[in-house]
């Protein structure tokens, strides 16, 4: 048995021994129940490139996952800032070739 508590729709704890004589929470089943859920297996997450996965819990969907953009590195956003720099010179460059900025 896997224990999840839960807390408005949010993954609090799992514990994948609560009844265990020594590393167990020394709870009783029934109050358990009154903060979490007990389930035999998680559900695996899917595997989407640039998404990290969070498990969520609703009375109609019970245990699902939202996806979530992997935030950017610094040197992703250095990166794209360079491009970008490289790009703004590169027209104001043919601008001028071409005759002037006006």
């Amino acid at each position: 048995m896997i224990y999840v508590k839960i807390s408005d729709g949010n993954i609090d704890m799992i514990h994948h021994m609560p009844f265990d004589s020594v590393h167990g929470l020394g709870i009783d089943e029934e109050t358990l129940l009154l903060s979490g859920i007990l389930i035999e297996t998680l559900p695996i997450p899917d595997v989407v490139e640039g998404k990290i996965s969070e498990l969520k819990y609703s009375q109609e969907k019970g245990l699902f996952y939202e996806y979530y953009d992997v935030p950017k590195t610094q040197e992703q956003l250095q990166n794209e800032r360079f491009a970008s720099i490289e790009t703004d010179l590169a027209n104001a460059s043919y601008a001028l070739m071409m005759g002037g900025l006006i």
